[in-house]
C-alpha cells in the first residue's frame, strides 16, 4: 500500500529516496518518474527491464535485489546484485564511478564472465559469495591484478602476500595451469576464440592439444616478447597480438619454428619489430592481411614472397625506400598503406597490378615525376597524398581525378 500511495503523489518526480518490494506494478511506474532519486532499492519485483529515463544522474546508491539489469548509470558508488541467476557482467561494460558491487548468489563461473571488471578502477569492495567462481582463489587475484584500489573481495581483505601472488600468477606467463583455472577442462576442446588482453603477460607457453578448435587467438596490449609459445598453433585463422612488446616475428633462439599454415590475418601492429626477416611464405603460406603499423622498419624486402597477401599496412615507421623488387610476387596485393614514413619515391608501384587503395599521406614525395607512377595502377579507386612536398605543388584532389580516374581522393579538404 506505501508503494501504491507514493505512486499516486505528485511529487515522484522529486523524490530522492525510493524502497519497492515485492510489487512489479508499483515498481514499473514509479521508476518511470523518478528522475531524481539518489539511493534506490526495488527488491523481490522480478523486473525483466529497467523502465527509467536515462541517464539517472543523481543517483549514487543501487539495490536490485532479486532483480536483474544491464543498464549503466554514470554517477553509481553501490551496487547490489545479489540473489539473482546473473552468469555474465561483461553486457555490463565500464562503471567509472563504482565504489561497492555485490553480486553473490549468483550463476558466475570463471574469469571470463567477469573479464570488464578489470575496468572498474574506483572498486573498493567486490562480492561473489556464493556463486561457482568463488570454489577458487584465481578469480580473486585477477581482480588483485587489475584493481588498485580494492581492498575486499568477497569478505576477505586484500593482503600484501595476495597482490605479490596476483603479480605472479597474471604478471608472467600464460600456461595450460592458468588457462584450466580460468576455463573448465572439458570445455576447452570446444573454444574457437579466445582473448585474453590488458594482463601484463611476458610470455605465452600453449599447446593445440588443450585447444584443438582454436581459430582466433587475441593477446593484445600484454608485454609479449617472443611467439616459442604459439608454435603448434597450426591450423589459428587470426593471430592478434598487437601493443606488445615484439622485436621480431620470430626469434631465431626459438627452438621451434612457427609455421601457421592456415593464418589469414596477422596483427603485429604497436611493436617493437625492426626486421621482418621471418615473415616468408613458408611460415605464412596462405596470409592475407597483415598489419606492422606503428613499428621501427626501415625496409620490407623479406615480405617480397608473401603472394597470397591482399591488405599491407606500414603505417607509422621509419621506411624510406620500398624497391620494386620488394612487391614482384606480391601480385594480389589490394590495399597498401605507408603513410607516415619517409618515403621518396613511387617507382615500387609498378609491380602492382591489383591495388585498389593507396594511403601515402605524409611522407618525403617531393618530384613531379612520382606522380606519373600513379598511371600504372589501373584499379585504383582511393587515394592519400596529403602531407608531402608534391602535394602543394599539384592542384589537390582535382588534378588526381582527372588524370587518373579514381573514384577517390582523399585531401585534407576533401
Amino acid at each position: 500500500m506505501e508503494e501504491l500511495k507514493l505512486l499516486e503523489k505528485k511529487n515522484v518526480e522529486k523524490t530522492r529516496y525510493i524502497h519497492i518490494s515485492h510489487n512489479v506494478i508499483a515498481a514499473l511506474n514509479i521508476l518511470k518518474r523518478a528522475k531524481n532519486v539518489q539511493e534506490l532499492c526495488v527488491t523481490c519485483c522480478l523486473l525483466s527491464v529497467f523502465p527509467f529515463t536515462k541517464p539517472l544522474k543523481y543517483l549514487i546508491k543501487l539495490n536490485l535485489g532479486n532483480d536483474f539489469t544491464q543498464e549503466n548509470f554514470p554517477t553509481l558508488k553501490y551496487l547490489d546484485l545479489t540473489d539473482n541467476l546473473i552468469t555474465n557482467l561483461r553486457s555490463m561494460g565500464s562503471f567509472h564511478t563504482l565504489q561497492e558491487f555485490y553480486c553473490g548468489n549468483n550463476e558466475i563461473r570463471n574469469i571470463s564472465q567477469i573479464d570488464n571488471v578489470k575496468t572498474w578502477q574506483t572498486l573498493h569492495v567486490i562480492d561473489f559469495c556464493n556463486n561457482p567462481i568463488n570454489t577458487t582463489t584465481l578469480y580473486k587475484k585477477f581482480i588483485i591484478f587489475h584493481l588498485n584500489n580494492i581492498e575486499y573481495i568477497s569478505g576477505e581483505y586484500v593482503r600484501k602476500s595476495d597482490i605479490s601472488e596476483a603479480r605472479y600468477i597474471f604478471g608472467n606467463k600464460f600456461d595450460k595451469y592458468v588457462l584450466n583455472k580460468i576455463y573448465e577442462t572439458d570445455h576447452l576442446t570446444n573454444i574457437i576464440q579466445l582473448s585474453l588482453t590488458d594482463c601484463s603477460l611476458s610470455k605465452v607457453d600453449l599447446s593445440a592439444k588443450i585447444l584443438p578448435r582454436l581459430e582466433s587467438l587475441d593477446l593484445s596490449k600484454n608485454r609479449i616478447t617472443s611467439l616459442c609459445g604459439l608454435h603448434s598453433f597450426k591450423y589459428l585463422h587470426t593471430l592478434c597480438l598487437s601493443y606488445n612488446c615484439l622485436e621480431a616475428f620470430n626469434d631465431n633462439d626459438c627452438e621451434n619454428i612457427c609455421i601457421f599454415s592456415k593464418l589469414y590475418t596477422l596483427f603485429l601492429d604497436h611493436n617493437c619489430i625492426k626486421s621482418v626477416l621471418n615473415i616468408t611464405k613458408e611460415k605464412l603460406p596462405v596470409i592475407k592481411h597483415l598489419f606492422l603499423n606503428n613499428n621501427y622498419l626501415q625496409d620490407i624486402s623479406e615480405i617480397t614472397h608473401c603472394s597470397t597477401l591482399k591488405s599491407l599496412t606500414l603505417d607509422n615507421n621509419a621506411i624510406e625506400i620500398l624497391n620494386v623488387k620488394d612487391f614482384i610476387q606480391n601480385d594480389n596485393l589490394e590495399f597498401l598503406s605507408v603513410e607516415n614514413n619517409k618515403l621518396t619515391s613511387l617507382e615500387f608501384i609498378k609491380s602492382f597490378k591489383k591495388l585498389r587503395k593507396l594511403y601515402i599521406a605524409h611522407n618525403c614525395l617531393a618530384n613531379d615525376s612520382e606522380i606519373q607512377h600513379l598511371l600504372l595502377l589501373k584499379d585504383l579507386e582511393e587515394i592519400t597524398f596529403e602531407g608531402n612536398l608534391l602535394y602543394n605543388e599539384i592542384n589537390r584532389n582535382k588534378i588526381i581525378a582527372r588524370d587518373f580516374g579514381i573514384q577517390n581522393a582523399i585531401n585534407e579538404d576533401v
